[in-house]
């Protein structure tokens, strides 16, 4: 699934940029450069996730989120870094706040991590049986069992599930599902892998759920054992 972003951002060598990156990472990008422009273009045609800069001339993103009244996932990125203005962001319903400079490894995941928040609960027909991730209980459901995922673990089958025509490596999935909180350690990508495999094989289930992709990282499985 090719994930549809809104960019408003006024300063345009930035803006290009991140749309070049993002681009190359799935994520498909429409650009404008102030909050009027991307209130005409949000009338025109869907996105599943905006990004928006707060210092804009014309309407800058304070007076775009006094506005909208919208249910598309919104990430603010600013050089605006004062506890107050990231407060003032969520009080307008934002979901996400990225300070300027940042890397953009992080920015792709805050983003992939929004959409599919945005997206709830997702089940898929595959040729091992219908595959039902449950968000609100962190349960796996497939062939009609049902496994428990810790929060890690349902992340990790989260990500590579959307994506399943994409291999990730193990530094992208240790960014997307621990963040911050990750000492740069992609062992513990592998371990979390193991386990996920490990309750696969205690519950029977006829196919492996994560094919590994030697000197690269993951992917999407389903291959029968």
């Amino acid at each position: 699934m090719t994930i549809k972003a809104l960019l408003v951002e006024d300063e345009e060598n930035f803006r290009q940029m991140l749309q070049v990156y993002l681009q190359a990472n799935g994520i498909s990008v429409i650009e404008a450069e102030n909050g009027s422009q991307a209130k005409e273009i949000l009338a025109q045609g869907n996105f599943d996730v905006i990004i928006l800069d707060i210092m804009m001339p014309v309407m800058d993103g304070f007076a775009f989120l006094e506005q909208y009244t919208g249910t598309i996932p919104i990430l603010v990125i600013s050089a605006k870094s004062q506890t107050e203005d990231k407060l003032r962001g969520f009080q307008f319903g934002i979901d996400d706040y990225l300070t300027k400079p940042f890397d953009l490894r992080e920015l792709v995941a805050r983003i992939q991590v929004l959409v599919r928040r945005s997206n709830g609960n997702m089940e898929m027909e595959r040729p091992m049986g219908t595959f039902l991730l449950d968000r609100d209980t962190w349960k796996l459901i497939v062939q009609g069992k049902e496994m428990i995922l810790t929060p890690k673990e349902f992340e990790i089958l989260d990500i590579l599930f959307h994506r399943p025509e994409r291999v990730f490596t193990r530094d992208e999935l240790l960014i997307q599902v621990w963040g911050n909180e990750h000492d740069g350690d992609e062992r513990v990508v592998d371990t979390h892998v193991k386990n996920i495999r490990e309750k696969f094989r205690k519950a029977h289930i006829t196919f492996s759920p994560i094919e590994t992709v030697w000197g690269v990282g993951y992917r999407f499985g389903g291959s029968e054992k």
